[in-house]
């Protein structure tokens, strides 16, 4: 019913028929990718990772990201991890994040 009503608003003009295929296009084009990610969910392929980190051993891999620092821009972005931050603050940031 729904894809009645959207051909009956492209046929009297309020939405542009070249933007209407555009959009029956991207939904056909995103629903065959969709498609194709169930169908491989069942299949295992081996994972890869970056040259620097093939070269390590599992607990050389587990030390580096258990010690690692944590990364600054996470911090800037969610103010209420930090224990110092005021509610007027936090508003403040959700009002203008940069």
């Amino acid at each position: 019913m729904a894809l009645v009503r959207k051909l009956k608003r492209a046929l009297r003009g309020e939405v542009k028929l070249t933007t209407a295929a555009r959009e029956a296009i991207r939904r056909s084009r995103v629903a065959a990718s969709s498609r194709r990610e169930r169908a491989n969910l069942d299949k295992n392929f081996p994972l890869s990772l970056a040259p620097a980190f093939e070269r390590m051993g599992a607990p050389e891999l587990l030390t580096h990201f258990r010690e690692r620092t944590p990364l600054l821009f996470s911090i800037r972005q969610n103010p209420s991890s930090l224990t110092s931050v005021s509610e007027s603050e936090e508003i403040e940031w959700r009002r203008d994040p940069f």
